[in-house]
Formats: structure tokens, sequence, C-alpha cells
């Protein structure tokens, strides 16, 4: 009989050890590890562990000596833009987000192609999105959960009117980004002693 109750109290006592564990421990588990995964990508580097610098290769592409675009040529699968902006080969570049707001990729990095790149680096650090063209289509990198498509071609101008640039698709409102990596660091470093 003392067997049976000691075994029922041990087995009591694992149940409510295992209860506290799913209940208290486990989240926070899971915030440690998406605050592993932002750190990550707050340093540059991809789920692979290696560099968004490493994870695409792109070629500038020129239009009357100014960059009008970055061609991408190659996507490392699994590398950063790939898990996180869905990076095509064959994508162009064409607008940033950066301190200014979304802004052409030549006009952000004066034209200089591999500040281009960095530019392309620092978004990805910062979470931001780029806007790229795509099968004759401007798109929002990353991609919402309704994926953003605007048909890329601009309409035709009338008689007397100049020609307009075709505009990106608009970018979701995004939260004040914070202005430097201390800051990212700090933020989430407060939401786990939030929590």
């Amino acid at each position: 009989m003392r067997g049976t109750v000691g075994l029922v109290g041990l087995l009591l006592t694992l149940g409510l050890v295992l209860m506290i564990f799913k209940y208290f421990e486990a989240p926070t588990l899971e915030k440690g590890k998406e605050a592993q995964d932002q750190v990550q990508q707050i340093s540059g580097r991809g789920q692979d562990g290696k560099s968004v610098m490493d994870s695409f290769k792109m070629e500038p592409q020129l239009q009357n000596g100014r960059l009008n675009s970055l061609l991408v040529t190659e996507v490392t699968p699994g590398g950063a833009v790939d898990d996180y902006y869905g990076m095509k080969k064959g994508d162009r570049i064409t607008f940033i987000t950066n301190q200014a707001g979304l802004t052409k990729i030549g006009d952000a990095s004066n034209d200089d192609p591999e500040l281009a790149k960095i530019q392309v680096q620092q978004a990805f650090q910062g979470s931001l999105p780029i806007v790229v063209t795509r099968g004759g289509n401007s798109l929002t990198l990353p991609a919402p959960a309704a994926a953003q498509v605007v048909p890329g071609a601009a309409p035709a101008p009338t008689a007397g009117v100049a020609p307009r640039q075709s505009a990106p698709s608009p970018v979701p409102a995004q939260p004040a980004a914070p202005r430097n990596v201390y800051d990212q660091a700090n933020g989430i470093k407060n939401a786990l002693q939030g929590q």
C-alpha cells in the first residue's frame, strides 16, 4: 500500500514539474530562440550563419551612366536573402529602404554598385523592405502574407505630358526602426525582460 501511495505521489510530482515546464519554461525558451534569430539578422547573418553579402551575387545595371538596378545573378539556397526576402535569380533590385525612406538604388548608393550591395545588407539587418522587379512586376520584399504585386509598366503617356516613371508598390507602414544596432539589441533585451 505504501509503495502504491509513493508511486502515485511520484507520478503527481512529475506531472506537476512537466506542467510547470510547459507553461512557464517552454515559452521562455521560445522567446530566447526568437531573440537569437533577431540578433543573428541584426549581425547580418542568415539562418545558415553566413553573411548576407555571401548569400547572393549581383551585376550592376546602368542606364545613361547611372546605376538603374542590381541584377541578381545567383542566390544561395537557404541563405539570408533567400530566407528573409525570398529573392530569386533574375530579380532586379530597384528600390531600397534606408534612413530617407524608399529610395532608388542608384540614389541611395551614389551610383556605386558595391555601396548598393552594402545598402541591401543594411536593409536586411534592419528588417527593412526592398523593391525588386520580377517578371515585369514590381514586388515589395519581404512579401506580406498576401503578396503585393503591381504591374511594372507605366501607362502610355498622353500627348504633351511627360512620361512618369512607374512607382513601386507601396511599402506597408513599418514601426520606427531603431537608429542603430545598439538600439535594436536594447529593444530585444527589454522585450525579454518584460515577458
